[in-house]
């Protein structure tokens, strides 16, 4: 607890460091000085002016509001996410209703944005529609321009349109009037005129007029049709890391952006929506929001929820403009980054069941399998772009004595996840401790029954001294109708060469897992081997807060590139 106290007090401590930070500019011969963004001119960059990047700025968009924002002439974002029901709002069992989708914007020129975005949902609906519970999925691919016709000291206006291709799948009931699972291809798009007006260096009236398109009807059901759309909202910027933002959108007809669920007609409906953005270094930005809406493509972002477009809908994203020439800096911590020790590189690789609370150094990867004798085995790939960051990709087969249900092993089949963790404090480099934020999510690969799952981390690790790292790790994991919470503790102590790891995590209303073992660096080489004994089920994810009541002993190999 007094971990998680100290971490709350230091995150305030920078907040308020964010806060007396000079305001962002907002002149586009300000950003363009500012950046040096005449790359045909270095010298027209003053050499101690900072370098903005694109998520330290005015932003592009908010949650579902595109602004008359963008990005400058050679800039790079990219941006991945999820929304999603709460667990508990919903008629089935499960993990809740997601929107999965990713994007990508690139600035031709200072005028100039093109992008792509993408988006996937395949859920039975979150109501009854007619009292039943069709299934939906939907496949989107948008591609996008933005043009900005103006822009000045106090106020910027672009046109905003996309063109995009939208897949359906429908049972009977939504969107099918037939009596089996129809499948339609279907082209849609929007057509905006952004317009953002500066109402002080850090705050942003943003309002948007357009016209959706959509087609009347598919399948013999009514659809949403063509309508104008008009929406408004407000953005403040507290210093260059944290960023709060509101927005409104108004159907205006003919058509509509919902669907009724008392007999499936379309209708018009107010959206909202509410979140903050934070970065976490001047590449790296993270945003979480509520919404009543749903999509992520320009033109299904002025659509509701299905159906009714009551619920609310929690949201993440995770924002990375990499430096592609512009210069950004890569933390803001002031001065230069300290080199690691041996000791800082062996505690930014992960206990037994534990996650460590660092990240691999910018451009560093590391390569990771294992199998126990009982007959799981796992892999992974972590790597970290960007300085804070770092992506993963994980696998495990859980296996073992207990023939272990699927309500309690979210199925026995190969499950892959994706994770992703952002540090925030990091002792390392100054900071009492290291703090950090995971976010993972995956499924089993059975055909017959995907189950889904998520698991939200806050890793600790603090060193009191060169050989003794303890590790904190308040998790949770909900899938199926399940919901799992636990606190890790554990310890890695560095003796003769050697790495002695002992980890306990209490589950609540659950069996503790446990696991004791070492970890060995062979000498000359990046490589190192884990030996290890655990009564949970897997080495990541799901399988580190399920226990069984055997033990399987195990091997390990890391290999870390670009040490």
């Amino acid at each position: 607890m007094c971990f998680t106290v100290a971490a709350l007090c230091s995150l305030v401590f920078q907040l308020s460091e964010v806060q007396a930070n000079p305001p962002i500019p907002q002149s586009k011969t300000d950003l363009i000085l500012a950046q040096g963004a005449s790359k045909h001119n270095p010298a027209a960059m003053p050499p101690a002016r900072p370098v903005f990047s694109p998520i330290q700025r005015a932003p592009g968009r908010l949650i579902n509001l595109e602004t008359a924002n963008q990005l400058l002439e050679g800039e790079l974002s990219l941006r991945v996410g999820f929304q999603q029901t709460p667990p508990a709002d919903r008629p089935a069992a499960g993990t809740g209703d997601q929107v999965y989708y990713g994007e990508v914007q690139w600035g031709l020129n200072n005028r100039l944005q093109l992008g792509l975005s993408t988006q996937t949902f395949e859920d039975p609906v979150n109501r009854p529609i007619n009292g039943t519970l069709p299934r939906y999925t939907v496949i989107s691919l948008a591609p996008s321009f933005k043009y900005q016709l103006r822009q000045d000291e106090l106020y910027s206006i672009a046109v905003h349109g996309s063109v995009e291709w939208l897949w359906l799948s429908t049972s009977p009931g939504l969107f099918n009037s037939t009596t089996r699972d129809q499948t339609d291809s279907l082209v849609v798009g929007t057509l905006q005129a952004p317009f953002s007006y500066n109402l002080s260096p850090e705050a942003q009236w943003h309002i948007t007029p357009g016209i959706a398109i959509f087609p009347e009807s598919v399948n013999g059901a009514d659809f949403y049709g063509t309508f104008f759309n008009l929406g408004t909202g407000f953005s403040w910027q507290l210093g260059s890391r944290l960023n709060l933002q509101v927005d409104l959108n108004f159907p205006l007809g003919p058509g509509g952006n919902t669907l009724d669920s008392s007999d499936g007609h379309i209708s018009r409906q107010l959206l909202w929506a509410v979140g903050a953005s934070y970065a976490v270094s001047p590449r790296v930005q993270v945003e979480l929001y509520g919404t009543n809406g749903y999509g992520a493509t320009p033109a299904t972002r002025l659509l509701g929820f299905i159906p009714d477009s009551e619920q609310a809908l929690i949201g993440a994203n995770l924002t990375y403009t990499p430096n592609v020439g512009q210069g950004y800096g890569t933390s803001f911590r002031k001065g230069e980054p300290i080199p690691l020790s041996e000791r800082d590189w062996q505690l930014v690789q992960d206990g037994i069941t534990l996650n460590s609370a660092n990240t691999l150094p910018p451009g560093a990867i590391e390569i990771s399998g294992g199998a126990t004798v009982g007959g799981e085995f796992h892999g992974s790939i972590a790597y970290s772009p960007d300085q804070d960051f770092q992506a993963e990709l994980l696998f495990d087969k859980f296996e073992g004595e207990d023939n272990l249900s699927s309500a309690d092993s979210a199925g026995r089949d190969l499950k892959v996840e994706i994770g992703a963790k952002l540090r925030f404090l990091d002792q390392q480099q100054g900071d009492p401790f290291s703090l950090s934020a995971r976010l993972s999510g995956g499924y089993n690969l059975e055909e017959s029954q995907q189950i889904g799952f998520l698991l939200p981390e806050l890793p600790i690790t603090y060193s009191p001294n060169p050989d003794l790292a303890i590790f904190v790790n308040p998790k949770a994991a909900f899938y199926s109708d399940e919901s799992l919470i636990g606190v890790g503790l554990g310890v890695n102590y560095a003796l003769l060469g050697a790495q002695l790891i002992g980890e306990v995590t209490p589950i609540a209303s659950e069996t503790t897992v446990w696991s004791l073992g070492t970890r060995f660096s062979i000498p000359k080489t990046n490589v190192g081997l884990d030996l290890y004994a655990t009564n949970g089920i897997g080495r990541h994810g799901l399988g580190t807060m399920v226990a069984e009541s055997g033990v399987n002993v195990g091997f390990n190999v890391n290999v870390i590139l670009g040490k």
